[in-house]
């Protein structure tokens, strides 16, 4: 507390006093009250306002009670907490609106995940089924084709396939005729159409499949597994060009020539193609002048078998020039050949060619022999009349000897035919582990044979 000199008197008093104690002069005039309501001036003492009748607030018990300062300050408060609870709902909402939209982001993402499955899994299932479904019909068109191509070699007649062997009433003399005759067939072409649609289909789902679930790593390796057989078989199928070489070399340039043609940018690589295409050329030519050698002494060994089984025969003299001719025209046939597809199947043709050739001798010497037994008895007959014929009453009696009579009874003889073991095992290779395994080999051969036995014929079998 500090001192100060009254301004009346000139005592000492304290500066917080209201009033001189020694003269009695104010030194803190009192505030003037005014009434809360109506705003009227009030005397210092009064308790009511006079103009409203409001209470009024008694100032020393204002001062003297320091509560009612605590009061203006609670009311303060009270305000601060309605704005942090009004801040505290907002901050509560927006975190409730944030973990909402959480949720429902991750609801989102689960349910695109659960549809990429869905759809990933039904893609999957169609892609299979579209790929079994292809490689059927695949399957069918490609025996048929197997079928032509051999009844055109070996001249075999069937009603499914005499339309494009045989379209004029005899069989072709090429087996490419044949088989250039069925992929022009309307409908045949129709088939290869719904394959090659399938291809479209299959390819086209094999992208969608690309980059599968975890859960679906397994199953996308095993449907490309079954993608590259399901091309390879229907390419066989849909190709009516198709050439397969073994050839390290000539696979090694045509994979170059495709990766420069596959290029997006392929200009700065063009330039090699003229001597890709050279390179090509030459080897495909040296591989076709090797093939030539055993396709020409298979023609010549089937030639020399024809020849040795006309030997002596009475047909000699009517089938040897012409044989003759058929086998050298499968000789220029080869020396012109530029495919090496048609190359190996000459010697195919080659050996259809022995067993005609072979059924044919049987068959025209067959007819010789009758017809050489038939001028036999008739120069007989001429030598030996028939014996006179005595009639009595009703019955008829011949004079002669028994042997002479039974003469006219020519032993029925035999046909001929001839077949080729290519023909009947058409399987390339086989594999023996167990007795089992040559069991069920000859017991398939022997099936395939037994449907080739005829009545009265003999069949001889070329190895």
């Amino acid at each position: 507390m500090a001192m100060m000199e009254c301004p009346n008197c000139g005592e000492q008093v304290s500066d917080k006093a209201k009033k001189c104690v020694h003269c009695g002069v104010i030194l803190i005039p009192e505030e003037k009250r005014y009434c809360q309501e109506c705003g009227a001036e009030l005397d210092a003492e009064a308790d009511v306002c006079p103009k409203c009748g409001c209470p009024v607030e008694n100032v020393k018990d204002s001062e003297a009670t320091p509560q009612q300062v605590e009061v203006t300050g609670v009311k303060i408060a009270k305000k601060l907490k309605k704005i942090i609870a009004i801040a505290a709902v907002v901050i509560l909402m927006v975190a409730l609106i944030a973990v909402a939209v959480v949720q429902g982001q991750k609801k989102k993402e689960a349910e695109e995940a659960a549809k990429r499955i869905e759809e990933y899994s039904a893609n999957l299932e169609l892609v299979t089924y579209s790929m079994l479904s292809g490689a059927g019909d695949a399957e069918t068109c490609g025996n048929l084709i197997k079928k032509v191509w051999y009844n055109a070699i070996y001249e075999e007649r069937d009603d499914s396939t005499d339309k494009y062997t045989r379209p004029s009433g005899y069989f072709v003399s090429d087996f490419n005729d044949a088989l250039q005759n069925l992929y022009s067939d309307s409908s045949f072409s129709l088939q290869i159409s719904s394959i090659e649609d399938s291809q479209d289909t299959v390819n086209s789902l094999m992208k969608k499949l690309k980059n599968p679930p975890d859960e679906y790593e397994d199953a996308y390796e095993a449907i490309t597994e079954l993608y590259d057989a399901y091309l390879t078989l229907t390419n066989l199928a849909t190709d009516d060009s198709r050439t397969f070489i073994v050839n390290k070399e000539i696979e090694s340039i045509v994979e170059q020539v495709k990766s420069i043609m596959k290029k997006a940018v392929p200009y700065s690589d063009i330039f090699k193609l003229p001597s890709l295409l050279d390179a090509f050329s030459n080897s495909y030519s040296k591989l076709l002048d090797e093939m030539e050698t055993p396709i020409e002494e298979a023609i010549d060994e089937a030639r020399k078998r024809v020849l040795q089984e006309l030997e002596g025969k009475l047909c000699e003299g009517q089938l040897r020039s012409r044989y003759t001719e058929r086998f050298q025209e499968l000789h220029e046939k080869a020396n012109r050949c530029n495919n090496v597809a048609t190359l190996q199947n000459i010697k195919i043709e080659a050996d259809a060619l022995k067993v005609r050739c072979l059924n044919e001798i049987a068959d025209m010497e067959s007819r010789l022999q009758a017809q050489k037994v038939a001028e036999e008895e008739k120069k007989e007959k001429r030598k030996h009349p028939q014996p006179d014929v005595i009639r009595d009453g009703g019955n008829s009696y011949g004079i002669g000897r028994a042997d002479e009579q039974q003469s006219g009874s020519v032993l029925k003889q035999k046909k001929q035919r001839t077949i080729s073991i290519k023909s009947i095992n058409t399987e390339t290779t086989w594999q023996l582990e167990t007795e089992e395994d040559v069991k069920r080999y000859v017991a398939d051969l022997e099936k395939k044979l037994l449907v080739q036995l005829e009545d009265d014929t003999v069949i001889h079998v070329e190895f």
